[in-house]
């Protein structure tokens, strides 16, 4: 089976359009929202929505996609049929989970910076 491959996420709206057709777009944001909130609640969620969660993790995906990290591929196949065509939705999840792990880090650290006391000499 011969067969060629051509991404279609060279323009983002093109790429979106492509997660909607899918059915992909809620789950890839319900993944980016969980791995964004370690203290996620399902049942919390469920009951407020994830409307204002949502935007957030629109942003992350149009970050992701820029890195490509995120990309959706249509592979055309000839077979006894003729032409198939199907597509991959390819998300590098390891990068994506480091992203979060890292950006934990940083939060932390500057937390804990800000929340550290000077040292004042005491004078006697």
């Amino acid at each position: 089976m011969k067969g060629r491959a051509r991404v279609l996420d060279s323009r983002y709206l093109e790429f979106i359009e492509y997660l909607k057709k899918l059915g992909e777009q809620e789950n890839l944001m319900r993944m980016i929202h969980r791995l964004s909130n370690p203290e996620y609640d399902a049942v919390e969620t469920a009951k407020t929505g994830l409307v204002m969660e949502m935007g957030e993790a629109d942003k992350m995906i149009y970050s992701f996609w820029q890195k490509g990290w995120i990309e959706i591929r249509e592979m055309e196949k000839t077979g006894k049929d003729g032409l198939d065509k199907e597509y991959i939705l390819k998300v590098r999840l390891g990068r994506i989970v480091d992203y979060f792990a890292q950006e934990r880090l940083e939060r932390s650290a500057r937390a804990e910076s800000s929340f550290s006391m000077p040292r004042i000499p005491v004078l006697t």
